[in-house]
């Protein structure tokens, strides 16, 4: 099933749609973790 065509040859396999969307995933997860390290940090002081 991993090695099938996803939708339409020319989107790739399964297997490397899903990695994709996993990727994609920890791409977001990383700009939440920087987000919230951000909001939580004093301001500097002008």
């Amino acid at each position: 099933m991993l090695e099938e065509a996803f939708a339409d040859e020319t989107y790739g396999r399964y297997y490397r749609n899903i990695q994709g969307m996993i990727e994609h995933t920890h791409y977001h997860l990383g700009q939440i973790v920087l987000t919230k390290k951000l909001q939580a940090a004093p301001l500097p002081e002008p």
